[in-house]
């Protein structure tokens, strides 16, 4: 089966929201609910695919650099 990644729609949000993750994990991806209330166009949100069915999900924050200074030389 082949995976693929692709900006989160509308028509993903049921699947996503069945996604349970490990809470090791909830610190780092947030719960399926978390991530699907957080829309900020500089953390844009992305879903893995197996063919049709949503196995994971994950954001970009774009403007990380910006917002944490240790990163700056």
């Amino acid at each position: 089966m082949t995976l693929s990644i692709s900006p989160l729609s509308q028509d993903d949000f049921e699947q996503v929201a069945a996604i349970t993750l490990h809470e090791s994990q909830i610190p780092f991806a947030g719960t399926a609910q978390e991530f699907l209330a957080a829309d900020n166009p500089t953390i844009p949100r992305f879903v893995v695919k197996q063919g049709e069915q949503v196995i994971g999900y994950f954001r970009l924050d774009l403007d990380f650099s910006v917002a944490h200074s240790f990163l700056h030389s």
